[in-house]
C-alpha cells in the first residue's frame, strides 16, 4: 500500500513522464519544474488528452507536483560543471615577456598613447541557458547540452593608454 496522497497521474502516465524526463536528462538537457510540467503536458496531450483542462478535463500540473515527481525520481538541484581554465605553469614569465615586448615596440616605433588600446569583451546570450538542473542525488559531473552554446551578441569595450574611452562595438552574427 502506498502512503500519502493519491497520485495525479495514472501509473502508466506517471511512468511515461519519468522515463521521458530521465531520457531528457541523459542527453544533457536542463531539467527544472517548467521542463517537467511541459514534458508531462506533452505526453498527456498525446496519450490522454481528455484529462487536460483545455479538453474539458480536471488535471492541472503545478510546480509542487513537478517538485514531487523530481523528488520521487531522486533528483536534487545541481549546478552545471564545465572544465575550468588552466593557467600555464610559466604564466608570470609569459605575462612579463608580453608586456616588455609591447613596451619596447611602443618606445621603438614612437607609438602615441592614444593608439595603444586595451580591450575587453562581454557576451549576451541569445539562447537563454540555465546553470543548474535537476539530476539524481550524488551525481558528480553534470554536462549540460546548452551550457556551451555560443549564440550571443558580443560587446567590445576599449580604452587607450592615454585614458580615452572609445565607443562600444557591438558584434553580432547575421544569418542569411
Amino acid at each position: 500500500m502506498t502512503r500519502g496522497r493519491k497520485p495525479k497521474l495514472s501509473s502508466k502516465l506517471d511512468r511515461a513522464v519519468i522515463d521521458y524526463v530521465s531520457k531528457l536528462r541523459s542527453t544533457g538537457a536542463t531539467i527544472n519544474t517548467t521542463a517537467v510540467i511541459g514534458a508531462a503536458r506533452g505526453l498527456i496531450s498525446k496519450l490522454s488528452p481528455e484529462l487536460l483542462p483545455e479538453n474539458g478535463g480536471h488535471l492541472t500540473l503545478g510546480k509542487s507536483w513537478a517538485k514531487s515527481l523530481m523528488q520521487r525520481m531522486g533528483f536534487s538541484r545541481r549546478r552545471a560543471t564545465k572544465t575550468s581554465r588552466k593557467m600555464p605553469q610559466d604564466y608570470e614569465l609569459q605575462r612579463r615577456r608580453f608586456l616588455f615586448e609591447i613596451e619596447q615596440l611602443v618606445y621603438k616605433k614612437k607609438i602615441p598613447d592614444d593608439m595603444v588600446l586595451n580591450m575587453d569583451q562581454t557576451a549576451v546570450r541569445l539562447v537563454p541557458t540555465a546553470n543548474w538542473t535537476m539530476a539524481p542525488k550524488g551525481s558528480k559531473r553534470l554536462p549540460f547540452a546548452a551550457v556551451d552554446d555560443k549564440r550571443e551578441i558580443t560587446v567590445l569595450l576599449s580604452v587607450t593608454a592615454g585614458g580615452s574611452v572609445l565607443p562600444a562595438q557591438v558584434i553580432e552574427q547575421y544569418l542569411v
